[in-house]
This record gives C-alpha cells, structure tokens and sequence, in this order.
C-alpha cells in the first residue's frame, strides 16, 4: 500500500510499501497501530504517528490536512 500525507502547509510525504501506522500515546489518544486490517479506521487527530514502510515518516497529527492511501 502506499501512504501519501498532505500536509496543512500544502506539503507532502509519500511512503510505499507501507507496513503499519504507529498512534503514539499522548494526553489524547492511547497508544495504537494501524495496518491492512484496520486502516479504514484511521483518522488523524492530535497525536504524534509513524509511517513505517519502505521509509519512515514521524508527523504529529496537528500539521496533517488528509492522508490517501493506494495499493502498490
């Protein structure tokens, strides 16, 4: 699968092969990962997360407009 995450600031970071996503605890949210199984229930909300695949990208959810998710 490939994540692309769109940025508030227009940026973007594209991750292929992507393995899971990491919710990391915060005063939030709990801890939670995220992969093929239950990535339809993913929504970004303020918390830190990492994207871990083919590279690895570490965002706080406070700075992510939308992320879209393709097969490879």
């Amino acid at each position: 699968m490939i994540a692309k995450i769109i940025f508030d600031n227009g940026g973007t970071e594209t991750v292929n092969n992507l393995v899971e996503i990491i919710q990391h605890k915060s005063r939030y949210s709990e801890a939670k990962s995220f992969d093929a199984d239950n990535l339809k229930t993913f929504q970004p909300s303020y918390s830190h997360y990492t994207f871990v695949g083919d590279n690895i990208v570490s965002v706080h959810g406070s700075n992510v407009h939308h992320v879209t998710f393709r097969p490879n």
